[in-house]
Order: C-alpha cells, then sequence, then structure tokens
C-alpha cells in the first residue's frame, strides 16, 4: 500500500499530522494486526513494543526511533479517539525482597473498529485484568488501594476493573493518617472476600477502650441520654457502638489528640465495612467461624443454644450451615434426637475424649458426680445419652464423616458401649421388685353361705388355763 493509498484509507487524519512521517505507516500496521488477530480478537493486537521493532515502519533504528513512534502513537489517541483507541490489560507483581509493587499496562492500538467490537474485546482483557488483580490481593490480608491506582498510568481503566468487584470480590474502607504537616490524609484500603475471616480478626478495640476510659465520665454521661448506662460493648456488631463513636466524634473530638482521633475514625470506618460485608457476603461464611467458635467452646450443645446466643443467625441459616462444607471441614458432628425432634451438634476431634470423661465420671466416680448440682447433673447425663446414641450410629454404620477414629480408638469406643450397656442392665436389675403373692382361687356364692351355717353350729373346743396346783402336783 502505497502513501497515496494510506492515505485515502485512514482520511480522518487531517491537518499537521497528516503531514507527519510515518503517521500512515504505523496506522496501516495497526490495521495489519489487528486483521490478524480479528474476528475473536484473543491473539495480541499493534503494542508499542511490536511497532518499535516492526520494520513495516520504515522509521531508521535510531535512538530517536521509538520516541517518535510513541509521540505519533499519543497524537493519534488524543487527535482522533473515535478513530484509534486502545485496549487495556493489567498484571501486576511484587518484589518479594523489597516489596516493590509493579504494574503491567499492555495497550494494543486499534483503528476503526466499531464499538460494539471494541467493547467486547476490552471486556477479554477486562477478564484477565479481574483474575490478575484479585490473585494479587489474594495474597495479602490488606492492601492499599490507593497507591495502586496512584502508580497506574491508565488510572479511569484500573478504577473499571476495581469496581466491577466492589461489593463481590474486593471490599473496601478509608484509612485515615497524620503527616509530619499535622494533616489528616484518607486513602482507601481493601481486602479480597477470601480473606475476610483473617481480615475480621484483625479488629482490636483494645486503644478504642483505652481512649474511652480516658474520657470515660463525659462519654457515659451522653451515653445515658440514649438510655445506655454503660459504655461496655460485646463485639463489632454491638449496636452500642454506633453510639459510642457519634460521641467521640461528634461531642468529643476537640478533645481527642489527632493520633487518637484518626484510630477512632479508622475502627468506625473498618467497623462499618465489617457489617456492610456481613450483610453481602454469604451469611454462612459470615458465621461460620461464630457458629464452630461456640460449638467448641461448649463440645456439645443443642441448636437452641446456639440461636439464642447469637441473635444475627436464625434456623433458615443454622440449617444452610448445617447442610454446608463449612460445617465438615469444621468436624463438627450433627445429631437429630428424634425423641425430642432437637439438632444437636458436638465437636468431633473432642468427641472420644468427652465421651470417655462423662462414661468415667458417671458411671466410676459416682461420689464426685452426686456433688454436682441438679442442673448440671441434668445436661451431663443429657450429653452422656446423645454421645451415647451417636457412638452406637458410627459403630454400626460408620456413617459420620466428622468422626475419624483408628482401630485403638474405636476398640475404647467399644469398650465404653460395652459399659454403658452393663451399667444399663445393672440398673434395670436393681429396681425390679418380685411379686410373690399368692392368688387364692375364688368360692363360689353358695360354698361361701355353706361355710357360715357350718360355723354357727361348729361346737368349738374350750381349753382351761392350768392351775398353779396341776402344774407342780404329781399323780397319786
Amino acid at each position: 500500500m502505497n502513501s497515496d493509498h494510506k492515505a485515502q484509507r485512514f482520511t480522518f487524519v487531517q491537518g499537521l499530522l497528516a503531514k507527519e512521517s510515518y503517521i500512515y505507516d504505523i496506522l496501516a500496521e495497526i490495521v495489519r494486526m489487528q486483521e490478524l488477530s480479528l474476528p475473536d480478537g484473543k491473539m495480541e493486537m499493534a503494542t508499542m513494543q511490536l511497532l518499535q521493532s516492526s520494520r513495516n515502519i520504515p522509521i531508521p533504528f535510531t535512538t530517536s526511533r521509538n520516541n517518535q513512534i510513541n509521540y505519533l502513537i499519543t497524537q493519534l489517541l488524543n487527535s482522533y479517539p473515535d478513530h484509534v483507541k486502545k485496549l487495556i490489560t493489567f498484571s501486576f507483581s511484587v518484589d518479594e525482597k523489597t516489596k516493590k509493587l509493579d504494574i503491567l499496562e499492555k495497550e494494543e492500538f486499534c483503528v476503526d473498529i466499531n464499538d460494539e467490537v471494541f467493547n467486547r474485546l476490552q471486556s477479554m482483557r477486562d477478564e484477565i485484568s479481574k483474575n490478575n488483580l484479585l490473585t494479587l490481593l489474594k495474597q495479602y490480608r490488606l492492601f492499599n488501594l490507593s497507591k495502586l491506582i496512584k502508580k497506574s498510568i491508565n488510572k479511569k481503566d484500573l478504577n473499571r476493573i476495581i469496581k466491577s468487584e466492589l461489593g463481590s470480590s474486593i471490599f473496601t474502607f478509608k484509612h485515615y493518617t497524620i503527616d509530619k504537616n499535622h494533616i489528616e490524609l484518607a486513602e482507601d484500603y481493601c481486602f479480597h472476600a477470601d480473606n475476610y475471616q483473617a481480615v475480621k480478626s484483625t479488629l482490636n478495640f483494645k486503644i478504642l477502650k483505652n481512649i474511652i476510659t480516658q474520657h470515660a465520665d463525659m462519654v457515659l454521661r451522653r451515653l445515658k441520654k440514649f438510655g445506655i448506662i454503660s459504655y461496655d460493648f460485646s463485639d463489632y456488631r454491638d449496636a452500642k457502638l454506633d453510639y459510642i463513636f457519634n460521641v467521640l466524634l461528634d461531642d468529643l473530638a476537640s478533645l481527642l489528640s489527632e493520633s487518637d482521633l484518626a484510630e477512632v475514625k479508622n475502627l468506625q470506618a473498618f467497623r462499618n465495612c465489617l457489617i456492610k460485608v456481613d450483610s453481602l457476603l454469604d451469611p454462612v461464611d459470615a458465621y461460620n467461624n461464630d457458629i464452630v467458635t461456640f460449638i467448641r467452646e461448649h463440645k456439645l450443645c443443642l441448636q437452641d443454644d446456639i440461636l439464642s446466643t447469637i441473635p444475627e443467625i436464625d434456623e433458615t441459616l443454622i440449617e444452610k450451615w448445617r447442610e454446608s462444607n463449612y460445617r465438615k471441614n469444621a468436624k463438627i458432628i450433627a445429631y437429630n434426637d428424634s425423641e425430642n425432634n432437637q439438632w444437636y451438634y458436638v465437636d468431633g476431634p473432642v468427641f472420644l475424649n468427652y465421651l470417655t470423661d462423662c462414661n468415667q465420671l458417671i458411671n466410676y466416680q459416682k461420689e464426685k458426680f452426686e456433688k454436682l448440682g441438679y442442673l448440671e447433673k441434668e445436661k451431663l447425663k443429657r450429653n452422656y445419652s446423645i454421645l451415647i446414641k451417636i457412638a452406637e450410629i458410627f459403630i454400626n454404620n460408620g456413617n459420620f464423616d466428622e468422626l475419624t477414629l483408628n482401630q485403638e480408638q474405636k476398640e475404647i469406643l467399644e469398650k465404653v458401649l460395652d459399659d454403658y450397656k452393663n451399667q444399663k442392665k445393672e440398673a434395670e436389675t436393681s429396681t425390679k421388685i418380685p411379686v410373690t403373692k399368692e392368688i387364692k382361687p375364688k368360692k363360689s356364692f353358695t360354698s361361701r353361705i355353706i361355710e357360715a351355717i357350718v360355723s354357727l353350729f361348729k361346737r368349738k373346743k374350750i381349753i382351761k388355763p392350768f392351775t398353779q396346783a396341776q402344774v407342780y402336783s404329781s399323780p397319786v
């Protein structure tokens, strides 16, 4: 294609730029690589590196060649954005030694592609960029998103990638710092959804509690206006924290130091983010750690115990958790007692030890057992009964995947079951009362009348008492 044909092909180029040497050669090379890639667009199109090394562009290979091509491409993009466009693909790397972040922003140039095709090609590359970004964020508990965007050249495109994942895979919150000039700076921090539990574990209210303690009287005085008589709170979900943050940031902000004020703001922003994530993410994932922790603390518990302790959890949620891999991975045994239609949950790893402890206390340490309070004894007997039922099912069917025992442990389990059966038999034997009452046959009505008449006429033998003389006199 000679220069005239090239000029006719790219009629949108006007003015001084049309007089630039090699401008049409660059456009022709972009189109050539574009045609090789289309229609699917998977093959790489013209990048700056490919254009700079292409011999189809007759610019002499001198030190100024790369700068000249770069200048002409920039002019085309700025002057004719409807005709010359670029596709962006991001990739990220971090030097493990220096912790330096590098962003590779691959730009592929295209000419006169309609919007529908361009958007399809960009979407393909956005998927690659998205996966690269999520892979980066997964490696870190928290990531400074503001620094990442600041380091990027194509900030608008990177923001588009980030926004596409906000609220699903990426969650952000503000982080405040004070610089050396005492100016407050706000940056966006983020974390990957897969790291949520690890991120949540970093939330620490120790500094906040110290700040509250320093201003205890004033904080409490203002809380009482809302009917709150104490500034103690349970965890980040406690609604009381809304009032505490309001008091510290609105009423007492002038009394706090710069660092304390920034700390309170950071905790509030972080907490608000966690609460939002709880509602957006799978609630089973959000509350799995709370459920498992409660069960491990009690070793065995009723479903009602969990529901009454963690108010955010309802029967629907715990049913989903029961059927999920979260429970199975945590080795929590779920057992439904048909007698009272109640679900019980047992910490699988301590099942055998807990069962043997209950067996020992109830059957072999009876004096110690009797010293326990009534409610404690009843709870222990209930737990022992449930553990025995689970053990019987496991021995007979072995259908508890959450309970893994070796041969030695199985033998211990069988011995405990034998103990239980023997103790049960002994208890049943000792409570049986033999019945030996003689049952006489009933007499007929006629027989009873005859006996009554005979008794009236029957002579009774009268035995006279011995006198003292009769006792001591001997026959003559």
